[in-house]
């Protein structure tokens, strides 16, 4: 896979960060002569050129008769974190979701996650 040519995510966002991880955890560094924005054009791009690409197995709007996916043995991961402003309140409805996503990820084990 390192000699073929990738169209990826852009650099600063979540898919490509995914991307990269599972790249290193797989010991390839992907050749990537170029980034785009949005699935459309990534699958564009691999439909009229040599190019692959990596992409969330959610984000198959359409995908033509012409392009294979081949689903990854293993699920990259991310950690996530809540973001807010520290000179700001947090609402109640903000404070509930918080916690029904710490109960509900303390739910899985670490086998299930990773």
């Amino acid at each position: 896979l390192s000699e073929l040519p990738f169209v990826l995510a852009p650099k600063d966002s979540t898919e490509r960060s995914v991307a990269e991880m599972a790249f290193e955890d797989a010991g390839i560094d992907p050749y990537v002569p170029m980034d785009v924005e949005g699935i459309h054009y990534q699958m564009a791009l691999v439909e009229s050129s040599d190019y692959c690409s990596f992409i969330g197995s959610n984000n198959r709007a359409h995908v033509p008769d012409s392009i294979r996916l081949i689903p990854c043995k293993t699920h990259p991961k991310m950690n996530a974190v809540a973001v807010y402003r520290k000179d700001k309140p947090l609402t109640k409805a903000l404070l509930e979701l918080i916690a029904l996503a710490e109960e509900y990820w303390s739910s899985f084990s670490e086998e299930e996650l990773f």
